[in-house]
């Protein structure tokens, strides 16, 4: 990456939701430590496999967590937003990244070395606590998409899928609730865990039945409560 890279300020970081605990003090001090860096859309910042020396924090836009299956597939596991943490598990198990991180969209980006962070955890323990309650959350997120894939058709998967974007990113529209980003088909069903082909199908299928609007790359969810219906597996 050739981006520039500059300082960021202390209340940035307060934005940070395991770093909002910290004293005022420990954040204008850390703000030395931490580049900032602003990137275009499907920029890298770690690769599955590859030797991971940072951990990062998002300040605006998404970044997808994604890793490759045997068969070559690449798997998102994970949507980061503003606010949270990614990269650290290296820092309590070291190796390389399990993961590849890419942005979904523009988006800002700090960047800490692991030693500093290691050091600051070190300082704050309740750093530590803080990051376990993000990788519990993805992991919880990993179980409710396990369970999906067990008990859940493809139609029903990609289904679920666009009912928790709707209920996390969803914003009203006049026609229902448009998801709040755009989304490819690819990345959808890198998401969903089937082809690409297969999310047009169905969701040329929804649209049919006017369950939801798909332009360009925004979904717009017209009937959430069919949808819904959808996800659970009652169609």
């Amino acid at each position: 990456m050739r981006e520039a890279i500059k300082i960021i300020d202390w209340e940035s970081l307060r934005a940070i939701d395991v770093l909002a605990s910290l004293p005022e003090g420990v954040l204008r001090e850390l703000a030395n430590q931490v580049g900032e860096r602003v990137l275009k859309r499907r920029q890298p910042l770690l690769q599955e496999g590859e030797p991971a020396d940072a951990v990062y924090f998002l300040h605006e836009g998404k970044v997808r967590l994604a890793k490759m299956n045997p068969d070559g597939q690449e798997k998102v596991l994970s949507i980061v937003d503003p606010g949270d943490i990614f990269g650290e598990i290296v820092a309590f198990d070291p190796g390389p990244s399990p993961y590849t991180a890419e942005t979904m969209e523009p988006a800002r980006v700090s960047r800490l070395p692991l030693k500093e962070f290691r050091q600051l955890v070190s300082d704050h323990p309740s750093l530590a606590a803080a990051c376990l309650q993000v990788e519990a959350r993805r992991l919880r997120q990993a179980y409710r998409h396990m369970k999906n894939l067990a008990l859940l058709d493809t139609h029903g998967r990609v289904a679920a899928r666009l009912f928790k974007l709707a209920h996390d990113y969803g914003v009203p529209d006049s026609r229902g609730t448009r998801i709040d980003f755009n989304l490819t088909r690819q990345e959808l069903a890198q998401i969903v865990g089937t082809s690409r082909e297969t999310v047009s199908r169905i969701l040329a299928e929804y649209e049919r039945l006017k369950i939801l609007e798909v332009e360009r790359q925004q979904i717009v969810i017209c009937d959430l409560e069919e949808l819904k219906l959808r996800a659970t597996g009652g169609r």
